[in-house]
């Protein structure tokens, strides 16, 4: 048998465009929001609006009655300006009126009085009781901060921050952070720690962030306790502790935090820190998203999508993704668009499909965008429409999708929906390839080994097309055993060349199995192994690999590596020769010629006989031409016979030019030429064809 051919057969994988989905799948949907939280800590939560309030039970308004404090305010007394405006405010025990509360509370704050202050900052920054205006709220802040109330040094320290009627100044905001966290209040040592965090207006430090959420935390502030259970859970400025940081997520959670409760329950499913238990995980996901958290709403529908802990429920599931959606969350708009598009969990509506799909791909969702060219590749759900396709296939590609940019790639090497550019081609197949995927690392090795679309590098077609093969691509690996037999790109090693080819066979790759076959048969590379050499011949005839039906035919009829069997021969023989292999045809030809193996039928013979030699087979094209002259399934044609041994002959089949010299010779259904005669007799002799060089030196003699 010969070795492994230069001209070897190989396959270009070429990723399919698939179709929008007709039916929902796992591997459709979006990917589900990560198990693990990430390990950003939340510091842009505005502050609450809440005011100095006056402790004044209903019983002491019915004792001192509103009259007293409204006598006393107007006679200047500060405190009862500042009671009888938050009564005003809050309506203990009169009417509300958040204009007289305003009022009072800036008489007696141009008093010095320090809540006051506070709480008229307040009324100017919400426009509460007056217009709103920022920087007389930073003033009344500040005065009140001077004086050393915590609360108003906060909210100063967060005007400063963000730049909130002055100018923005982070040295400023963290110094009255700090003034009002070492008073205790915990929103103070909140924001500290994320400025530490952050690095506003200081060194960024993580251990001075966690000592300070540890400080707010220890006073039940919720976001604390969140953040806080971030950096146990990260290792960040402390030693990380899943087991801590569940339980501050707990904390947090139990105050119906939804933040916490969505970090809790990816704790509870992915059992870190906590023992793994969906159940418990659905509860806190379903807390979250009851409270609008978006992600939440989004894993939620995946549990009921698929069941996971819980009844099937299709239209839960599309109700967690609707409220998703609506909040803007664009895997979710994905999702809702795939069971908008098959009808799952909702009336089937693709005008709703591909408004939903449209909205995440605008929001740059990457596998939003690569469906959606799809979908207008194909015209399927939406007018067919080429340039949205390439430009939605582009910005997923852009954005690292693998699919994408193998669909991209496809486009631009076949020309569909754009205009074949062999350059761009390659430049996408080379992102995929880069980023690990398979059938573009084979590809590239292919074209270099070719040679007509990349300029041919041995090195690089056996680097890439080693890097698919390492990942179970079998016609990769099929490549890549021809590329050790031949030293392509890399040293010869024999080894090596059958350990991929095995690889390829196991995997069903027909033409490695057949290749296999031929090596076991022949010994080439490999001990001899007649039995395994059927093994694979057997392996790959029934996948329908013509040559090797063939050869499986040809050892089942000689009994080599398996026991003979004349009928097993011509079974295989068929299947070949019903697929045109030229040897197959002839050889059935002879079986039933002979009746081996099958009833003598001459008719068949001669049907089978003239399938080969009409494909310009030679040893048929003799066959044939004896048929004729015994008349044996044909009638008796000397012409014709002569017709058919010329057709061998030319072809160089030393027999048929032996035999033809002879008819020339003799004048037999042609006419005599003893010059023909010696052409037809030389050329065979020249072949080695023993009777034709007794026959030369016979007549040399005489």
């Amino acid at each position: 048998m010969k070795r492994l051919s230069k001209h070897i057969k190989h396959t270009l994988i070429l990723t399919a465009l698939s179709c929008a989905s007709v039916c929902i799948m796992p591997n459709i949907l979006c990917d589900v929001m990560p198990v693990c939280i990430a390990s950003e800590v939340s510091v842009s939560d505005a502050l609450p609006l809440t005011f100095a309030q006056e402790n004044i039970s209903q019983e002491m308004m019915d004792t001192f009655k509103i009259a007293d404090y409204q006598q006393k305010a107007e006679a200047g007394d500060a405190s009862a300006q500042r009671r009888l405006a938050y009564a005003y405010y809050s309506g203990n025990g009169i009417k509300q009126d958040n204009e007289k509360a305003f009022h009072w509370w800036q008489k007696a704050a141009e008093q010095g009085d320090v809540v006051s202050q506070f709480n008229l900052a307040l009324c100017y920054d919400n426009g509460i009781g007056t217009k709103q205006d920022r920087q007389k709220a930073v003033h009344w802040f500040t005065a009140a901060a001077e004086q050393g109330l915590p609360e108003a040094q906060t909210d100063l320290a967060y005007h400063y921050e963000h730049g909130i009627g002055t100018e923005q100044d982070d040295q400023k905001a963290f110094t009255w952070y700090q003034k009002a966290a070492v008073q205790g209040l915990a929103e103070a040592q909140y924001r500290l720690g994320n400025c530490c965090f952050k690095g506003i207006g200081t060194v960024q430090n993580n251990t001075e962030t966690v000592t300070w959420y540890q400080k707010a935390a220890a006073q039940n502030h919720i976001k604390a306790q969140h953040n806080l259970a971030l950096c146990y859970q990260s290792g960040i400025g402390i030693e990380q502790n899943h087991e801590t940081a569940v339980r501050y997520f707990t904390q947090a959670a139990e105050q119906n935090f939804a933040k916490a409760q969505y970090e809790l329950a990816c704790c509870y499913e992915s059992g870190t820190g906590v023992a793994k238990d969906d159940t418990q995980a659905i509860h806190w996901y379903t807390k979250a998203a009851e409270q609008g958290h978006s992600d939440a709403q989004f894993v939620l529908s995946d549990y009921y999508y698929f069941g996971t802990n819980t009844a099937q429920d299709y239209k839960k599931a599309a109700y967690w993704l609707t409220k998703a959606a609506e909040q803007g969350n664009a895997s979710a708009q994905y999702n809702l668009a795939i069971f908008y598009q098959n009808g799952i969990g909702v009336e089937k509506n693709e005008k709703e499909a591909i408004s939903l799909l449209t909205q995440a791909a605008e929001q740059g969702h990457a596998h939003a965008q690569n469906q959606l060219a799809l979908w207008y590749k194909n015209g399927l759900t939406v007018k067919q429409d080429n340039g949205k396709a390439i430009h939605w296939f582009t910005k997923a590609a852009e954005q690292g999708l693998v699919n994408a940019q193998l669909n991209l790639a496809t486009c631009y090497y076949k020309g569909t929906i754009v205009k074949q550019n062999y350059e761009k081609a390659i430049h996408w197949y080379t992102k995929a390839a880069e980023q690990g995927h398979p059938h573009a690392q084979s590809n590239l090795g292919l074209w270099y080994y070719e040679g007509n679309i990349l300029k041919y590098d041995e090195f690089k077609a056996f680097y890439w097309t080693k890097k698919a093969a390492e990942q179970d691509i079998p016609n990769a690996q099929y490549m890549l055993s021809y590329y050790y037999a031949e030293g392509v790109g890399t040293v010869k090693n024999t080894t090596q060349s059958i350990h991929w080819l095995t690889k390829a066979a196991e995997q069903g790759y027909v033409d490695a199995q057949h290749q296999l076959a031929t090596f076991y048969q022949s010994g080439t590379f490999v001990e001899k192994d007649d039995e395994k050499a059927v093994y694979w011949f057997t392996k790959a005839a029934e996948q329908g690999h013509a040559k090797a039906q063939t050869e499986l035919a040809f050892c089942y009829y000689s009994g080599i590596g398996i026991p003979q069997d004349d009928k097993q021969a011509v079974h295989w023989f068929t299947k070949a020769a019903e697929q045109d292999n030229v040897d197959a045809q002839t050889e059935l030809a002879v079986c039933y010629y002979y009746g081996k193996g099958i009833t003598q039928d001459y008719d068949k013979a001669i049907y089978w006989v003239r399938k080969a030699a009409d494909q310009n087979f030679a040893p048929a094209q003799y066959n044939l031409a004896r048929c004729y002259f015994e008349g044996r399934g044909v009638e008796k044609d000397l012409t014709q016979a002569v017709y058919w041994l010329t057709k061998a002959a030319e072809q160089g089949l030393p027999e048929a030019q032996y035999v033809l010299a002879l008819c020339y010779a003799k004048g037999t259904g042609t006419e005599k030429s003893i010059e023909t005669s010696a052409h037809w007799l030389t050329k065979a002799a020249e072949q080695g064809y023993s009777p034709a060089q007794t026959m030369i030196a016979i007549m040399t003699k005489k």
